[in-house]
């Protein structure tokens, strides 16, 4: 669940949600598509950003994962041609890559981090169709599926990219 909803079940306490801080409305909406899957993340095992670039490289789709971290090497090894490394990017280049993907991967189980909502600023058009992807059970596809109505598989990021494939961003 939420953590919000785990904090009550854990702790039995109430809590407030604080919203980070990003400012959405200096980022364009974009219904460009230049093909691409995109993840930007610190580099570190939590964030399961392996199952994004084996799930890439097995299907053949280009994605672009920007960050750096501990565990550069071990993603670098594992991906194939179409997997492409770019270091920490400033804020406008970050923004112009979230504007041109076709969706944004969040592969881990994330409560909310500031790179998904800054994707979906950029990427949602007015007819809102999926532009991100996580594992059932991230608190961002849930957002994501709630608001744009198209549900994602339970059975892992291969599937969840295959089915993102046929949806125009539009």
């Amino acid at each position: 669940g939420t953590v919000q909803e785990r904090i009550r079940r854990c702790w039995g306490r109430d809590s407030e949600v604080i919203y980070g801080p990003t400012d959405v409305d200096e980022i364009p909406l974009s219904t460009r598509d230049d093909g691409y899957l995109l993840v930007a993340a610190r580099f570190l095992a939590y964030r399961r950003l392996d199952l994004a670039v084996r799930a890439a490289t097995a299907l053949g789709r280009e994605l672009v994962v920007v960050g750096e971290g501990p565990e550069e090497a071990r993603l670098r090894a594992m991906a194939g041609p179409t997997v492409r490394f770019l270091p920490r990017q400033d804020r406008a280049t970050l923004v112009d890559l979230f504007a041109r993907c076709h969706a944004y991967l969040v592969p881990g189980i994330e409560d909310m981090g500031l790179a998904p909502i800054e994707a979906m600023a950029a990427e949602l058009s007015m007819d809102g169709n999926v532009v991100m992807l996580g594992l059932t059970g991230s608190d961002n596809v849930r957002m994501a599926q709630l608001i744009e109505g198209h549900s994602i598989e339970e059975n892992g990021m291969a599937v969840a990219i295959a089915q993102v494939g046929s949806l125009p961003k539009k």
